[in-house]
């Protein structure tokens, strides 16, 4: 039987005084974690994790960045990006909104420092999921309150419960047998813990655009008060990965790449069955275009309609709302500006979307 590792040693490891719960959370806070099942010691930054996870819900969103040839959880790029932190050293580690670099234990106190900073901007997004294909779409808008030069917006996907029977998710624990003391159940467990007795939470398993974000996700500089958007569309969810326990999170970096804001999406709510539903609907011509194309949409019922173009980079190039429609709509799709080179339509019907690809040519 698996089992999730108990928090018994918080009172000891982690401080819980009445001045640190007082502390008021206005933003989440990104940590994140460096990890790996090679590693003795990395049991206590579980424990830290999950302790974390449980008293401030997604006010936390803790990320484990594996680490290690053997450990079948490890995103490279991740891993880079996070060992070539300022000053890290050793794992277990943990980075607090990539401001704060310290041992997991110790996390509590900075995440509630950054948590009572209020966000200088403002963060909405959706993440919707194709149950048939598995590709995940994500949609996030951002306004700053001030002015910013070359942010960029920070896509990631984490799992809970990840569990496995290869060796490689046998967890090396150094605090078997009481040696080092008790260490939420470790202390219980044998060096190594057994891949069946073994669950990993918080677990990095994508990360899309970089450890330093999406370079060019948004327009530089960036004013104050005017909203910047991006869309992606292009990752599919391998089918070894648990939906029902997978989120999205999904920040904004500064150009000296810390979260200036972040939220985290449960997949479990996104099921987007219904949106791939109104793929029939629509239908542009020509594909490949040079000049303009037309958006051939059948509305059956009266539906909110807009439109949002896309580069391959994900910028938007080109957005128009058309308001409440129905029937059988002809909408043309001016290309004559835009270089050659592929594109993504985005079509709102109300809840429902379809994405289209389409070509210019010159």
């Amino acid at each position: 039987m698996k089992r999730n590792i108990l928090l018994c040693m918080l009172s000891v490891m982690l401080c819980c005084s009445s001045t640190i719960s007082a502390q008021q959370i206005v933003r989440p806070v990104v940590v994140e974690e460096a990890t790996g099942t090679w590693c003795g010691f990395c049991p206590r930054g579980a424990v830290s994790m999950d302790y974390m996870s449980d008293k401030y819900g997604d006010d936390f969103v803790g990320i484990a960045v594996h680490n290690g040839e053997n450990d079948p959880m490890v995103v490279d790029a991740y891993d880079a990006g996070l060992t070539k932190f300022p000053n890290f050293s050793s794992f277990p580690s943990a980075v607090v909104a990539r401001t704060h670099l310290l041992d997991p234990k110790d996390i509590e106190q900075p995440f509630l420092d950054e948590a009572a900073i209020p966000a200088t901007v403002e963060l909405n997004a959706k993440a919707t999921y194709d149950k048939v294909t598995r590709q995940l779409f994500v949609t996030a808008t951002a306004v700053p309150s001030k002015n910013y030069v070359a942010p960029k917006f920070f896509i990631a996907l984490i799992e809970d419960g990840v569990s496995g029977t290869s060796s490689g998710y046998a967890q090396a624990n150094y605090y078997a047998g009481g040696n080092y003391g008790q260490m939420g159940g470790y202390e219980k467990l044998p060096n190594p813990v057994p891949a069946d007795k073994m669950v990993y939470n918080h677990v990095a398993r994508a990360l899309i655009g970089g450890f330093n974000g999406i370079g060019q996700s948004i327009k530089s500089p960036w004013l104050a008060n005017k909203p910047a958007t991006y869309e992606y569309d292009k990752y599919s969810i391998p089918e070894a990965f648990n939906i029902s326990k997978c989120h999205v999170v999904v920040g904004v970096l500064s150009n000296e790449n810390k979260f200036l804001n972040v939220v985290k999406l449960p997949l479990e709510e996104a099921l987007a069955s219904k949106e791939l539903n109104a793929d029939q609907k629509v239908v542009i011509s020509p594909n490949p275009v040079k000049d303009i194309a037309y958006i051939q949409v059948n509305n059956s019922h009266a539906n909110e309609l807009s439109i949002r173009v896309f580069n391959n980079l994900g910028l938007q190039v080109a957005a128009q709302n058309y308001g409440r429609l129905s029937g059988e709509i002809s909408l043309p799709l001016l290309t004559a500006d835009l270089a050659a080179g592929v594109y993504f339509v985005h079509i709102n019907l109300g809840e429902e979307r379809v994405v289209k690809q389409i070509a210019v040519v010159k």
